[in-house]
């Protein structure tokens, strides 16, 4: 099954400061505000396996990663609450920000 996500991004000013969370290969956290409405999805930060950092719709029932969001800029931030999605009510499509 193929989600269809639209992406609006945002940028947001950090006073000076980045958030950073250390992941371990194979770790993903769910983003602020990243469950679906009608929890079938969520937006998770983490890293892959080989240790590349990134945004990934993943399948919440499965917990398997759909794909990853590769609109959305990580070159700041890591940790998972410097993101934020927001969803339509009926799920997708959804918007994300840092």
């Amino acid at each position: 099954m193929r989600a269809a996500v639209a992406l609006s991004l945002v940028f947001v000013a950090h006073a000076g400061a980045t958030a950073m969370y250390d992941y371990k290969p194979g770790e993903f956290l769910v983003i602020d505000g990243g469950t679906s409405p009608d929890k079938k999805f969520s937006i998770v930060a983490g890293e892959s396996k080989s240790g590349d950092f990134g945004i990934y719709l993943k399948d919440a029932q499965t917990k398997k990663l759909i794909g990853q969001l590769e609109e959305v800029a990580t070159g700041l931030d890591s940790a998972p609450d410097a993101y934020h999605a927001h969803w339509a009510p009926d799920s997708p499509p959804v918007r994300t920000g840092i």
